[in-house]
């Protein structure tokens, strides 16, 4: 059972820049308990990837001065973290277990089979691994995720001689990245109808599940806390990237022009901001 990779080939999530109040706790966790490698830092800043090569999947920026987000407040529910089998998302998982890391849920979704925990600074963090396409249950064209307990002690049962005991996988990569939003319709209006990501489930109490490419979903938002937009400069997800296709990174570009939420271009692409205030930065595959 591998992740299949044509869901990302043409659309790929990177870069998810967290404001962090004290940076070696947080190295500490991401490098030791989950196993990925620094590619550069200094002693304010740390991307990390699973390879210690670009593309950075996290990018930790410390900020000792930032304020805590109000409870209410938009912004981040979980980074994703996607491992390309069931055996080193066991090994993986076993690893947070060994180092006495607390997990906060298990639960089998239908699509895929998932571990839920948060970092040091309350960062949500998802670790899971992909059902074949075909087993995934679907509601007509949609997909009918669903929330139901997983055997953990079955899955840890697999967790044996991966070759990964020390390191995260090389291809582990962000899945997707579930959003804390105070207004489902002005998500969908930016992620959906102005980024490209169609909805793929809309029938979850609360929240809206949007992909592309025909993957369950790139980006999840949700209502059930949020109620207001994120405070500008709060610890937590300031931005993440979205690489696309180049027609289809210019369209979404031009969509959020005309929605007012283009902030300018940067050296690393287009930079972009939900209605909650939340970054995310556009670029064109190369």
């Amino acid at each position: 059972m591998k992740t299949d990779p044509l869901f990302f080939r043409e659309t790929s999530l990177t870069e998810a820049t967290l404001r962090v109040r004290a940076l070696q706790p947080m190295l500490r966790f991401y490098c030791g308990t989950l196993g990925l490698q620094l590619i550069a830092g200094n002693p304010r800043r740390a991307e990390l990837s699973a390879t210690g090569r670009a593309p950075a999947l996290l990018v930790l920026e410390e900020e000792p001065e930032a304020e805590s987000a109000p409870p209410d407040a938009a912004g981040l529910f979980h980074i994703a973290l996607l491992y390309p089998d069931r055996p080193t998302l066991a090994t993986g998982v076993r690893r947070v277990a060994e180092r006495r890391h607390p997990l906060e849920g298990a639960s089998d979704h239908g699509v895929s089979e998932a571990i839920y925990l948060s970092d040091p600074e309350h960062n949500g963090l998802e670790l899971y691994t992909d059902r074949p396409p075909e087993l995934w249950p679907h509601d007509g064209r949609d997909v009918a995720m669903f929330t139901a307990p997983l055997n953990l002690n079955a899955l840890l049962s697999e967790a044996n001689r991966t070759g990964y005991e020390h390191a995260a996988p090389p291809a582990l990569r962000i899945g997707h990245i579930h959003l804390r939003v105070s207004d489902l319709r002005r998500a969908a209006a930016f992620y959906s109808q102005a980024l490209g990501f169609e909805i793929r489930q809309r029938n979850f109490p609360g929240a809206l599940f949007m992909g592309r490419e025909g993957y369950h979903h790139h980006i999840g938002a949700n209502t059930w806390l949020s109620r207001r937009p994120a405070p500008s400069g709060a610890l937590g997800l300031s931005h993440f990237t979205i690489s696309l296709p180049a027609e289809d990174a210019a369209r979404a570009v031009h969509a959020a022009k005309e929605l007012g939420l283009f902030i300018g271009k940067t050296d690393s692409g287009d930079a972009l901001q939900d209605a909650d205030g939340i970054g995310v930065l556009v670029r064109p595959l190369s």
